[in-house]
């Protein structure tokens, strides 16, 4: 019979490499951080970001991007809310391209944690139906039946072939020894939930929808799009002791631009950050930095 293997004690593992991953974006107004800004009437392009975790017991994604069909005919897979996104998507641009650009088998994710369920979060979820998903109970329930302000953001099509559907109810230690640890951070959504990730000698926390910009949060100038002012402010509150308590990297799925993201130092090191290149660059989409 197999010797089991001796679980690390909680709180002393790290996993062995973060990817972030860009999965094209749309062009939006900037109203979207914040509708007071001066500028708040011009049009900005927003990257979508998702992030690859490899851990000994498995490769995580913390999100996904969104469905391969947005590259080809957004209007069919969104329907209205393709009006309010003018989304800029290639083909290949999807988590299985983006995956393989960066050295990475699809076949060899196990769990995906799900920020929350808007479209540009979740789409790919359907290419890796094997995975299991990690998604809040009250995500889940908000998005079974989404008030008229946020409905057009939720498309059940994305998530109708996850078999494996792993529902948290608070903070979730996704492998019990501290790696990889879900939590919280309501207020984009009632669900929505954050991932700190411990890495050998740094850590990140990837925010996901929780904050857009990190000068909008520091500022507290709240978005355009959210379910609860008050709870994103507790959230924001909650993100920087957080960071200030780990030293962690905030990581964005909206922020910076790829330009920006490609010209400024790497957040890790060079073995354990795949930083996502200028459109300009698509060719050498998932160069290591």
């Amino acid at each position: 019979m197999p010797e089991k293997a001796t679980p690390e004690p909680e709180g002393t593992a790290t996993a062995d490499e973060l990817h972030v991953l860009h999965a094209g974006g749309e062009n939006s107004l900037k109203s979207l951080f914040d509708p007071w800004d001066p500028a708040c009437g011009d049009i900005a392009y927003i990257p979508y970001y998702f992030y690859a975790v490899r851990h000994r017991r498995g490769l995580v994604l913390i999100d996904c991007g969104a469905h391969p069909d947005l590259a080809l005919d957004p209007v069919r897979r969104l329907g209205e809310q393709a009006q309010f996104s003018d989304i800029v998507m290639d083909v290949g641009d999807d988590v299985v391209g983006c995956l393989r650009r960066a050295g990475l088998d699809p076949a060899d994710v196990t769990d995906i944690v799900i920020t929350h369920l808007h479209f540009d979060h979740c789409g790919g979820l359907e290419l890796l139906p094997h995975a299991r998903v990690h998604v809040q109970q009250a995500e889940w329930d908000f998005a079974a039946d989404p008030p008229v302000y946020q409905q057009l953001a939720y498309i059940p099509a994305d998530w109708a072939q996850v078999q494996r559907w792993m529902f948290h109810q608070g903070e979730h230690d996704l492998f019990g020894d501290g790696a990889i640890t879900l939590f919280p951070t309501p207020g984009h959504t009632p669900g929505h939930q954050s991932v700190l990730v411990r890495l050998a000698g740094r850590t990140a926390l990837c925010v996901g929808d929780a904050a857009y910009h990190p000068m909008k949060m520091a500022e507290r100038k709240l978005p355009a799009y959210l379910w609860s002012p008050d709870a994103l402010i507790a959230s924001w509150e909650q993100i920087e002791h957080l960071r200030d308590r780990h030293d962690a990297e905030l990581l964005f799925s909206h922020y910076p631009g790829p330009d920006e993201l490609a010209q400024s130092p790497a957040p890790f090191t060079a073995a354990s950050h795949r930083s996502p290149m200028s459109p300009a660059a698509a060719n050498q989409k998932g160069h290591t930095s």
